[in-house]
């Protein structure tokens, strides 16, 4: 398992303290080369202009709220391992990674380059005042959980309709808090002793 924390990088996409897409577009191509694209195409349904950058700008407007948030990742990554011991018999290979996104999620679980990945968003973090440290495990035990789901049983099951597209959904984040509890009771057993 990976821990990357890109929190002192994202000032690099800020030119002037005015967000530029190019400055992210390297500052995200460093992280991966595929999440550029998966941002974008992901963020492309959305008024950029009036619904994402004034989000994106509060990273740099509530900097004590963005470097609380860090902390916190930094804080609960810290302890995962023995966190979730109680859903992986070994280490997942798995990325997890504090960025600047493009409003696509607090957490996101996907993959990178191959690998599965949890991009935790700071702009949707910082926007959602998630940033404390409660908060923070709780998002990344969550999309933890979609991963544990996609390895060890069938995350993306078939659905013939809308309603069952509903239902799917619906399991989907059943398993997925389940998941997270579970992390969390293992986390205050560990806290504990």
């Amino acid at each position: 398992m990976k821990i990357i924390n890109t929190f002192k990088e994202i000032s690099s996409c800020f030119q002037k303290g005015i967000f530029s897409i190019e400055a992210w577009r390297k500052y995200v191509g460093n992280i991966s080369p595929e999440l550029c694209e998966k941002c974008e195409s992901d963020a492309s349904e959305y008024d950029f202009h009036n619904a994402v950058l004034p989000i994106i700008n509060c990273v740099l407007n509530y900097n004590e709220k963005s470097a609380r948030a860090e902390q916190s990742f930094i804080s609960v990554t810290a302890r995962l391992k023995n966190s979730i011991g109680r859903l992986f018999e070994s280490e997942p290979v798995l990325d997890i990674i504090l960025y600047l996104g493009l409003c696509n999620g607090a957490g996101w679980a996907t993959s990178l380059d191959g690998r599965d990945a949890i991009l935790i968003g700071i702009e949707k973090v910082v926007e959602l005042n998630w940033q404390d440290e409660e908060s923070m495990q709780a998002l990344i035990f969550h999309e933890i959980g979609h991963i544990w789901h996609k390895i060890c049983g069938n995350l993306y099951p078939e659905a013939r309709s809308g309603s069952e597209s509903s239902m799917v959904q619906l399991y989907q984040e059943g398993i997925a808090m389940t998941c997270e509890h579970i992390c969390a009771e293992m986390t205050a057993i560990i806290t504990k002793i």
